[in-house]
């Protein structure tokens, strides 16, 4: 099973050969090509969400966040009027309005 976290999910006795893909069971998993880890459904699972941090679902400063994925354009950023929000708090596609200078 792609992702399954063989570890974590023994030691909580969860069989992937005794679960249905529709089961609301929260499972661990682990990306196969990132290695970020993650808990949800296995119906969630199933249905193809993968791992929220590849998937922009989550942000993790230094890896998906907007001033990681583009650190040329910190210096345009106006600090001074974006004082609920940095550049670490938001993802590359993000929707919400900032300041440039």
């Amino acid at each position: 099973m792609l992702d399954w976290d063989w570890e974590k999910n023994n030691a909580e006795d969860l069989n992937p050969n005794f679960l249905t893909c529709g089961s609301h069971t929260i499972a661990h998993w682990k990306g196969h090509n990132c290695g970020h880890e993650w808990q949800t459904s296995i119906k969630n699972r199933s249905k193809g969400n993968g791992c929220p941090v590849c998937s922009g679902r989550k942000i993790v400063e230094g890896i998906n966040d907007f001033g990681s994925k583009y650190p040329n354009l910190l210096k345009d950023w106006d600090y001074s009027k974006n004082t609920t929000i940095s550049p670490s708090s938001i993802y590359r596609y993000s929707i919400k309005r900032v300041w440039w200078k």
